[in-house]
């Protein structure tokens, strides 16, 4: 199954990280400035935060805990990285994007990831003939060629223009390999989208262990983890984090499938047809619940399991192919009790966005 990622940068102002180092008294304290908190690479620091839980499992703290881990991982050495460029694509930004990804990938250098199986290409918006023979030439009997429509010059969600940051990744079970594909426009100028490049850094952690989650895992797992630290990830901004509205989460830009007047039974019946049943996994993957939804049931998961809990879960799910049984094996969780809490979760912010009205 295709990995699609075109995404809504969400603006977030964390709240003061709870591993920031403690300061000296001051001396003055009128006449001295705030301290500000600035990042160090720490191998056995990072080590140690990767294994912790937030200090609460509000989603503001979760935001702020992981942006925490990867503004100290991302100073270290990342991880190497290698593309093809087209012929129009600016030869300077793709160096910029490579160094990108390669930053990017520092905070899953700690969860055993040292190389990337992908074969990468970056091009432009006007590379469309390159692409299409490029994906014949590398990806074998079953090339996907519909996921950039030269009509409607659209790259699965995302519209192509000259200023265009984006991209997406195409597993492969039998090779092990991932064909990572990114647009940068012929304008685009500055810094790589930092949304894309953390959910996409997301995805080649994901592919470093497994290209078929799809099969045995929930729906939302793959697309939630990767929306989720994108936009943890990226979210600052002057305005802070959005609010939720009553049927839709801002900060991920989509709709949720539910609203407040759900119950939390109807939540669970929800996860439990995306998990168990045919047709409402193909919905949860054609309506995008699996990042708008999966992202909020992964600030649950990480407000009350650390970083390297839902790595083992992660690892445990991709050797045996058994999702419930490594959720039992790992987190001691029935898929009951996990999907219980999980609605549980939502139901609860979606009444607290009414009760503050």
């Amino acid at each position: 199954m295709i990995a699609l990622s075109a995404l809504v940068l969400s603006g977030c102002q964390p709240l003061p990280s709870p591993v920031a180092p403690e300061s000296e008294p001051l001396q003055d304290s009128a006449a001295s400035e705030p301290e500000v908190y600035t990042p160090v690479y720490d191998p056995e620091a990072i080590d140690a935060m990767i294994r912790e839980v937030p200090e609460s499992p509000e989603w503001d703290y979760v935001w702020a805990h992981l942006q925490a881990i990867n503004d100290q991982a991302e100073l270290g050495p990342g991880v190497p990285l290698e593309a093809e460029l087209s012929p129009t694509v600016n030869p300077e930004m793709a160096q910029v994007t490579i160094d990108a990804y390669s930053t990017a990938m520092g905070i899953w250098s700690f969860f055993g990831v040292d190389e990337v199986p992908a074969v990468w290409s970056l091009m432009s918006e006007q590379d469309y003939d390159w692409w299409y023979q490029r994906v014949i030439a590398i990806e074998g009997d079953n090339p996907a060629l519909d996921v950039w429509d030269d009509e409607t010059n659209r790259m699965g969600h995302c519209s192509l223009n000259e200023y265009s940051f984006c991209g997406y990744g195409n597993p492969q079970r039998t090779t092990g390999i991932t064909f990572q594909y990114n647009i940068i426009g012929s304008k685009y100028q500055g810094a790589p989208n930092r949304n894309t490049v953390a959910h996409e850094a997301v995805h080649f952690y994901q592919d470093y262990y497994s290209q078929t989650y799809y099969e045995f895992m929930p729906c939302w797992f793959v697309e939630g983890q990767a929306t989720l630290l994108g936009n943890a990830i990226s979210g600052s901004g002057e305005q802070g984090p959005a609010p939720y509205g009553s049927s839709d989460l801002s900060r991920t830009g989509r709709a949720l499938p539910g609203d407040a007047s759900w119950s939390v039974e109807q939540w669970k019946q929800l996860l439990d047809g995306f998990m168990y049943d045919d047709e409402e996994k193909a919905r949860c993957t054609e309506q995008e619940i699996n990042y708008t939804l999966g992202a909020v049931l992964f600030e649950y998961l990480y407000g009350h399991y650390s970083l390297w809990d839902i790595h083992e879960l992660t690892l445990a799910a991709a050797e045996s192919e058994n999702w419930e049984q490594s959720l039992q094996d790992v987190l001691g969780l029935s898929v009951e009790q996990l999907h219980t809490a999980l609605a549980t979760y939502v139901h609860g912010l979606l009444q607290d966005s009414v009760a503050t009205r």
